[in-house]
């Protein structure tokens, strides 16, 4: 079925029929809120997650490839250039099979190493940390080895295992002739990340890779309703509490709750934005909302503080309006654990784990934030860095997709293994060159000392 746009008759969108069932979609949801609100998940809960979530691709990839009427639009339309999730590689596969010839990934998740990897990059996991465990770039020898043993795992679960499953359901509805969609990844022409580069962990990769961090711009953040000015204007300083789209409240532990209507009434002069759908009992310089405009209260000057879930648009919108974080990261599978440690090295947030989630460690980093002025000040550093950046994040796609769609251009490295881009090969071959040389050396001097012998030896006869 195609629609066309309302905003642009340049714009058609393509529905498919049918996307998921509700019991398959509720059996990774009851897995995420689980591993959201344990306070200290097992690796257990994550595989159970991730099981989830594998067969929720599996059953939508199979609705999408059963969509007769979609793929046959799509081959109509005569698409130039398609954009591809990375959490899945079901769409791969309508890319080679409509004849789509240039193609962009795309991840919302931060780089790591696994992902990197599978378009062609050459990442260590010496100095890039994935995306779910508990720490920073800053590795012992203990942690490189946790994060080398979860990359290896995830590379093998994330995408290899599910890309091959995806291929088998490909070739069933498409034909024999769709590739090998666990190397159909290294056939994207760019791979583009919803990070900024500036604040990013350093990572060796080239510019195949390009960072598009910082869509929510200062200039596009609209106005606040009277709901939220009126309350804002009652008070001098404002805090706003959201740990994002997902966190439902009513599942929230009930400690947790009381921890931050704690921190609530200990500070009455301080006016809180609490994003909370659930119907809770608030003292009166609380604003308790289903739903707020997050990057227009980050914006207004009032804000001080923000408690967030560590979500990365989230953490981007604070840091782009100069607003200091308190972080508790929820989601162990995704992505929150890093971005905290990320922004925290920044000198910007204070990470709260969860299973820390209490009246005391909260307030105690509210109060650090608002007394320690460093806080503040690295805040407004990052802010002034961010708005000087002398193009935007919409600048940097519409460039990036020109260059793309209308150049020949090829951003990928040459079609070495491991072993060949760290010239292994080469070192190997001296080190043995080196070795024959050794024994060449070794071979002459006992030689030498044999002949000297025999001469000796013979000199005495001659004499005896």
């Amino acid at each position: 079925m195609t629609i066309k746009s309302p905003k642009s008759p340049r714009i058609q969108v393509l529905h498919a029929k049918s996307g998921y069932d509700a019991a398959v979609y509720k059996q990774f949801e009851d897995a995420k809120v689980k591993n959201m609100f344990d306070s200290d998940p097992s690796i257990f809960d994550s595989l159970e997650l991730l099981a989830a979530f594998f067969e929720l691709t599996i059953h939508v990839c199979n609705n999408t490839l059963a969509d007769k009427e979609l793929i046959a639009d799509l081959q109509a339309a005569k698409i130039d250039l398609a954009f591809h999730h990375h959490m899945d590689f079901c769409q791969m596969s309508l890319i080679h099979h409509v004849g789509i010839k240039k193609w962009i990934y795309f991840s919302s998740l931060p780089p790591y190493p696994s992902l990197l990897n599978s378009v062609g990059e050459i990442v260590p996991t010496s100095v890039s940390p994935s995306y779910a465990l508990q720490h920073g770039n800053q590795m012992s020898f203990l942690k490189r080895a946790q994060n080398f043993i979860y990359e290896t795992l995830n590379a093998y679960f994330r995408l290899v295992k599910q890309a091959r499953a995806q291929t088998e359901l490909a070739r069933r509805h498409l034909g024999r002739d769709v590739p090998d969609l666990e190397y159909f990844p290294k056939n994207a022409n760019l791979m583009m990340l919803s990070t900024d580069a500036v604040l990013e962990f350093p990572i060796p990769t080239t510019q195949k890779v390009v960072h598009l961090g910082g869509f929510a711009a200062a200039n596009s953040v609209g106005a606040l309703n009277e709901k939220f000015s009126t309350f804002i204007a009652k008070s001098s300083k404002v805090a706003v509490v959201s740990f994002g789209s997902w966190a439902v409240t009513e599942r929230m532990p009930s400690a947790w709750k009381e921890a931050l209507l704690n921190l609530f009434r200990a500070h009455p002069d301080t006016h809180f934005i609490w994003s909370c759908e659930e119907e809770i009992e608030v003292p009166e310089n609380v604003l308790r909302t289903n739903w707020i405009p997050q990057a227009a209260l980050l914006a207004n000057p009032k804000t001080k503080i923000f408690i967030t879930h560590a979500g990365y648009n989230s953490l981007m919108e604070a840091v782009q309006f100069g607003v200091p974080t308190i972080s508790v990261p929820l989601f162990s599978f995704g992505d929150q654990v890093r971005n905290a440690h990320l922004f925290e090295q920044h000198g910007v947030s204070i990470r709260i784990e969860k299973r820390e989630f209490t009246t005391e460690k909260l307030q105690g980093a509210y109060k650090e934030i608002l007394e320690n002025l460093s806080f503040e000040k690295r805040s407004e550093e990052l802010k002034r860095i961010i708005k000087k950046r002398p193009s935007t994040a919409e600048q940097e796609l519409n460039y990036w997709v020109d260059v793309v769609l209308n150049t020949e251009i090829d951003l990928n490295l040459p079609n070495l293994s491991a072993f060949e881009f760290y010239s292994l090969d080469i070192m190997l071959f001296f080190v043995a060159l080196i070795f024959a040389f050794f024994l060449f050396i070794r071979a002459l001097g006992f030689w030498y000392y044999w002949s000297c012998y025999e001469m000796a030896y013979k000199q005495k006869v001659k004499l005896q």
